[in-house]
C-alpha cells in the first residue's frame, strides 16, 4: 500500500489472533488503526453499542437491556457489546464498558 504522503513508515504485523506482534517505532497509528478497522469489517467500534462515537452511559443501559432481555440488538450491536468477545454478553461486558468509561 503507498505511503500516500505520510511522513511515517507504515510497517506492523498483526498474528492470528489479532494481536500487534511487531510495529515500527514510528509507526503512522491512525493509518494502522484505519487498516485493522478495515479488516474487521469496518466501523464497529467496542463497546459503541448506540453507534454515537462515544462511550457512555448509555451504552451501559443498551447492555443491561440486552442482558435482560429486553432489547433485541442487530448483529453490529451485539459485536460492540461483547466487549471480552466470548460470544456471551454478561456482566463481564459491563464491567469492561465500565472500566472504559472510566478510563
Amino acid at each position: 500500500m503507498p505511503n500516500d504522503g505520510s511522513p511515517y513508515p507504515r510497517d506492523f504485523i498483526i498474528d492470528q489472533e489479532g494481536i500487534i506482534q511487531y510495529a515500527n517505532n514510528e509507526i503512522d497509528f491512525e493509518w494502522m488503526l484505519y487498516v485493522i478497522d478495515e479488516l474487521l469489517g469496518g466501523g464497529v467500534a467496542a463497546g459503541d453499542i448506540n453507534f454515537d462515537d462515544s462511550i457512555d452511559i448509555l451504552d451501559v443501559v443498551m447492555m443491561v437491556n440486552i442482558i435482560l432481555g429486553n432489547f433485541n440488538p442487530t448483529d453490529d450491536q451485539y459485536n460492540a457489546a461483547d466487549l471480552n468477545t466470548d460470544d456471551v454478553i454478561n456482566v463481564l461486558d459491563i464491567v469492561q464498558i465500565v472500566n472504559l468509561i472510566l478510563s
